[in-house]
C-alpha cells in the first residue's frame, strides 16, 4: 500500500495517543506503522502469521516500526482466522482498519478444506519431525463473504461510535451504492466511500461508525438478501480484464 495512503487511512480512524487499534488482515504491518505515529496502539493479527514474523528472531513489522520509533507502540501480533477468533464479545477497540486481501496479489484464505473429506477416520500417521507445528489447512475466502463478516466483526470489537475503516475493491461499470449498503448490519452506519479510480476498477476507502446499541429487534441486512455486489468474485474478474459482461 501507498504510505500516503495509508496516512489518509489512519487519520480517518481518528488515531491518537491512548486508543487502541486493531488490524485483523495486518500482512506486512502497512497500516500498524501510520496509527502507531499518530499516538494510538495498535494490536494486529493474520491467518499467516509468515508475513508478520519474517525469517529473524524478532517478528519483522517489531524491527520496521522500532525505523520508526513505534514499536514500543505495537501491543502484539497473534496468528489466527478472523471466522474463528478467540475474542470474546465486547467493546474493545476504539476503531478498526485493515486493507483486506482480495485475491490479485494475495488471496483470502479461511480455515477448512477445499473439498469435502469422506466421514471416515484416516491412518495415524507420524510426523517425520515431531516438533513440527501442524499447519491447519485452508481454503479460498470470497471477497464479499469476507467484507459480510468483517462488518460483524466490527459490530462486536469496538467500542460505540469506534470507527470501521477498510478497503473495498469494485468493479466500476457495475458498481452500485447499495453493494456498500447491503454489507451492513444493525448497528453499523456509513461515515464516507472515497474513490481511488484505476480506470475498469477501483479501490474504494469505507468507514462505518458502531452507533450506540438500542436493543431493538432490527433486520441485519439493509440491501435485500437477492443482490449481487459488484465485489463478489473480485479476483476472477480482475484475472479476466472485467469481461463478460462485469
Amino acid at each position: 500500500m501507498e504510505a500516503e495512503i495509508s496516512l489518509l487511512m489512519a487519520n480517518q480512524t481518528q488515531a491518537s495517543p491512548g486508543k487502541l487499534i486493531y488490524d485483523p488482515f495486518i500482512g506486512t504491518g502497512s497500516m500498524a506503522y501510520t496509527t502507531a505515529y499518530f499516538g494510538a496502539l495498535v494490536y494486529g493479527s493474520d491467518i499467516d502469521g509468515r508475513q508478520m514474523r519474517g525469517k529473524e528472531k524478532t517478528p519483522g513489522i517489531i524491527r520496521a516500526a522500532a525505523q520508526y520509533g513505534v514499536d514500543s507502540r505495537i501491543m502484539d501480533l497473534c496468528t489466527f482466522d478472523v471466522t474463528h477468533n478467540p475474542w470474546r464479545s465486547g467493546c474493545l477497540f476504539d476503531a478498526i482498519v485493515t486493507d483486506p486481501p482480495y485475491g490479485v496479489r494475495a488471496g483470502a484464505k479461511r480455515l477448512g478444506r477445499k473439498k469435502a473429506r469422506e466421514d471416515r477416520q484416516p491412518p495415524q500417521i507420524p510426523r517425520a519431525n515431531p516438533d513440527e507445528p501442524y499447519i491447519p489447512p485452508t481454503k479460498p475466502y470470497e471477497l464479499s463473504a469476507l467484507v459480510v463478516d468483517l462488518v460483524l466483526l466490527a459490530r462486536y470489537l469496538l467500542k460505540p461510535r469506534g470507527l470501521l475503516v477498510f478497503f473495498l475493491p469494485t468493479v466500476t461499470d457495475s458498481y452500485e451504492e447499495v453493494d456498500i449498503v447491503s454489507s451492513l448490519c444493525e448497528g453499523m452506519e456509513l461515515v464516507a466511500n472515497s474513490l481511488q479510480d484505476f480506470g475498469t476498477w477501483g479501490r474504494r476507502t469505507v468507514v462505518n461508525d458502531y452507533l450506540p446499541p438500542t436493543f431493538d429487534t432490527v433486520p441485519c441486512s439493509s440491501g435485500g438478501d437477492d443482490h449481487v455486489p459488484a465485489h463478489k468474485d473480485f479476483r476472477e474478474k480482475y484475472f479476466q480484464g472485467f469481461k463478460g459482461g462485469t
